[in-house]
């Protein structure tokens, strides 16, 4: 699908220039690069998405509430293991958890 869609990008004819104030004329073949580019990034963020979203369904309920207070809700780790009740190394631990089992879904990591 990756190799149709740059085929696509690749192979399209603009319309016309658009004209860039100050800068005078786009550049068509720089609007294509960014294209390609944008799309790969699209497809890379859904393949990481996808494999955090699979790791955590097969991770334990304490590693879905840590994911979620400091991952997505951005608190610092002290109050997350402190909210949690848990120690500072259980916090790490469960941490780790949660990056192996990501990096294993991606493929970056063996086992």
């Amino acid at each position: 699908m990756i190799k149709e869609v740059e085929e696509c990008i690749i192979a399209e004819t603009p319309i016309r220039e658009v004209c860039i104030a100050p800068t005078g004329y786009s550049n068509v073949v720089m609007n294509k690069v960014f294209q390609l580019i944008d799309y790969r990034m699209l497809e890379r963020w859904k393949e990481t998405i996808s494999a955090i979203d699979k790791s955590l369904l097969l991770l334990l309920d304490e590693h879905r509430e840590l994911f979620d207070k400091f991952f997505i809700k951005k608190m610092h780790y002290r109050q997350v293991y402190l909210d949690m009740h848990i120690s500072q190394a259980e916090f790490f631990r469960i941490r780790k958890d949660i990056t192996i089992s990501v990096g294993i879904s991606l493929g970056i990591i063996s086992l």
